[in-house]
Parts: structure tokens; C-alpha cells; sequence
């Protein structure tokens, strides 16, 4: 009776064990990356199949780029990278001292390919984050480099966006 009552427990915990697998699906939560995605602070993303566009609201047209996608990204991922080809280049400046940090020297980036890594993609939500000022000359560069390996390395921090 005891032997019984243990193997219905063991097969109970094993249905179970499987159902809760079944049911957790990869996190995407069915989410798209295609689509235009805003900050709280006025930025966004808009990405297509083919493209990547990046307003940077309130900082200003200068911090803005677009750019072809180079690589081919499953966009329902739950994470993943976008590798461009600039078609429109942001400026950087270097920044004066505190309080004010007075912008100084601008530039243009002198290199063609930029990276755009995604994370936590849901219907209605996702991380973006670009490399911070980083470019590669080649696709094959850019390829080489801009790995989710390689993410600490080029990403400082995921800003919030939502569609």
C-alpha cells in the first residue's frame, strides 16, 4: 500500500514538473521586435525588417541616427543584437567640467557599423542599448565583436522602452 501511494506521488511530481516546463515558454511573451519603441524621455527606435531609425527626442537631432540592418536578427527573440551600416551618423562631443558640462569638440564617428542589442522583449516592452560610441569599420568587425559574449564589453546600461 505504502510502495503505492509513493510511485503515485513520484508520477504526480514528474506530470508536474513537466506541466510547469510546458507552461513557462522562452520569455518572449509573443513579443516583436519590429515596431517603433519610446522612453520615458522621448527617444525611440522605430525597426523594420530592413531598418533602424533612432530619435533622440529632447537631446536633439545630432544624437540621432539610422542605419540598414547588416545581419539577420530573429526579431521574436527574447534578446538579441541588430548590426547596422550608418546611413545617418550621430555627433559626439567630449564634455566640459561639472557643473555645467559644456559640450566641446564634436565628432562624427569615423567608422560605418553600429550595434543595437535588445533584452527582456515582451509585447509591450523591451531593453535597448547602443554601443557607447563604439563602431567597426567592417561588417566582419562588427560581426566579430558585437556578441552577446561580448555585451559588457560595448553596453552600459538597457534604457526602458514600450510601444
Amino acid at each position: 500500500m505504502l510502495k503505492n501511494v509513493f510511485y503515485r506521488f513520484a508520477v504526480l511530481c514528474l506530470v508536474m514538473g513537466a506541466l510547469s516546463f510546458v507552461g513557462c515558454g522562452d520569455g518572449a511573451g509573443g513579443g516583436n521586435l519590429i515596431g517603433t519603441w519610446t522612453s520615458t524621455f522621448g527617444e525611440s527606435y522605430t525597426i523594420t525588417t530592413d531598418t533602424v531609425t533612432y530619435d533622440a527626442g529632447a537631446m536633439g537631432a545630432e544624437f540621432s541616427y539610422a542605419g540598414t540592418i547588416r545581419n539577420a536578427p530573429n526579431f521574436a527573440n527574447p534578446y538579441g543584437i541588430i548590426i547596422i551600416e550608418y546611413t545617418q551618423k550621430p555627433t559626439y562631443y567630449d564634455y566640459g567640467p561639472a557643473p555645467d558640462y559644456a559640450k566641446t569638440n564634436p565628432h562624427i564617428p569615423v567608422n560605418n557599423f553600429q550595434a543595437i542589442y535588445w533584452k527582456d522583449l515582451t509585447t509591450a516592452s523591451v531593453g535597448l542599448a547602443q554601443t557607447n560610441e563604439e563602431e567597426k569599420a567592417t561588417l566582419s568587425d562588427a560581426t566579430a565583436a558585437f556578441t552577446l559574449d561580448n555585451e559588457s564589453t560595448y553596453i552600459s546600461y538597457y534604457g526602458g522602452y514600450s510601444k
